[in-house]
């Protein structure tokens, strides 16, 4: 088990990347956050929100641990997404999985990785950075 200084320093830097609260519980770091995007039919413009849910273990003492992130995107934010996770600077650790599901209007993208939590969000922050400066 990671101690807790390291548990709390490794959290407190993916809370500041992610821009949001973590939750603790049972060996888990959980991030839920909705994003709001403003869609357009024709002469009329809404806003909605989109989720996204993040979660990484706990349970290493150091190094790589499962990493997990389901991503509500808009179908013009997919490219602009995943192009900017495939181009960050930590490339992908070999035991990374990516699935797209789409359905309603929206993709949703499950991304599982076994590499250092911090990395993941790096990496995943950079391509929400992506689609926020894209819309």
């Amino acid at each position: 088990m990671i101690g807790f200084a390291s548990v709390e320093s490794t959290t407190e830097k993916i809370s500041q990347l992610m821009d949001a609260e973590i939750e603790l519980l049972d060996g888990m770091a959980r991030i839920q956050k909705t994003r709001i995007v403003k869609l357009s039919g024709g002469s009329h413009y809404f806003t909605t929100g989109l989720d996204m849910e993040i979660s990484f273990s706990l349970l290493a003492e150091e190094g790589p641990t499962i990493n997990e992130a389901e991503i509500l995107l808009l179908p013009e934010e997919f490219l602009p997404f995943s192009t900017a996770l495939r181009e960050h600077a930590n490339p992908f650790p070999t035991n990374f999985s990516q699935r797209l599901v789409q359905q309603s209007g929206t993709c949703s993208i499950l991304l599982k990785s076994q590499e250092s939590p911090v990395q993941f969000a790096e990496r995943l922050a950079s391509a929400l950075q992506a689609i926020s400066s894209h819309n």
